[in-house]
C-alpha cells in the first residue's frame, strides 16, 4: 500500500515569498539590491515548471540543471536569463544554448575546450565556477586563475559573452 503523499503548490505563495525576499533585500542592502534568481531544478522539485514560472514571474532569472528544462522554460515564454547550474556536458548542447539564449556555469577544462571549438552565431554567457569546498563542481583554487584567463580570451574572441560580470554567483 502506497503512502498517501500529496504536495500542493500555491503559485500565490511562491510569488509572495519572492516579494518578501525582494523587499528584505531592498531594505537591507545599500545601493541597488542584488538580482534574484529562482532555482527551479529537477522539474521545479517535482512541482512542475509551469507553476514555478507563474510563481517566480518577478524573478530576475532562473537557475536550472537540465538543458531540456531550460528550453521548456523558453517555450513557456520565459524571456529573462536562464543559467545552467551544472553547465553543459557535450558540444551539441552549445548550439541549443546559443539558439535559446541560455547561460552556463563553466566548471571544467573540457567545457572551456568545447567552447573554444564552438562556431556559434552569438556569444554564450558564462560564469567560471570556483570549487569552494564541496568538491562536486568547479575549478580548484590553484586552477581558477588559468581557467578565468581562458574564459577572458574566449570573451575577447566573441565566443563567451560577459555573463554577468557584475553578479556575484555562489552556487553553494
Amino acid at each position: 500500500m502506497a503512502r498517501p503523499i500529496l504536495a500542493s503548490i500555491h503559485v500565490e505563495a511562491l510569488a509572495h515569498n519572492l516579494q518578501v525576499v525582494a523587499r528584505r533585500l531592498a531594505h537591507d542592502v545599500a545601493g541597488s539590491p542584488p538580482r534574484i534568481w529562482a532555482v527551479v531544478k529537477a522539474y521545479a522539485y517535482g512541482h512542475g515548471l509551469e507553476a514555478a514560472l507563474a510563481g517566480f514571474a518577478a524573478a530576475d532569472g532562473l537557475a536550472l540543471l537540465d538543458i531540456h528544462e531550460a528550453v521548456r522554460c523558453r517555450e513557456l515564454g520565459w524571456q529573462r536569463p536562464i543559467l545552467l547550474l551544472e553547465g553543459f556536458f557535450k558540444a551539441a548542447d552549445l548550439a541549443v544554448m546559443d539558439q535559446h539564449r541560455i547561460s552556463t556555469v563553466i566548471h571544467s577544462q573540457a567545457q572551456l575546450d568545447m567552447l573554444a571549438a564552438h562556431p556559434g552565431r552569438s556569444a554564450i554567457d558564462g560564469h567560471v565556477m570556483l570549487n569552494s569546498g564541496m568538491h562536486r563542481l568547479g575549478f580548484q583554487p590553484f586552477e581558477y586563475q588559468a581557467a578565468f584567463a581562458q574564459a577572458q580570451a574566449l570573451q575577447q574572441q566573441g565566443i563567451l559573452g560577459e555573463g554577468g560580470q557584475n553578479d556575484a554567483f555562489c552556487p553553494g
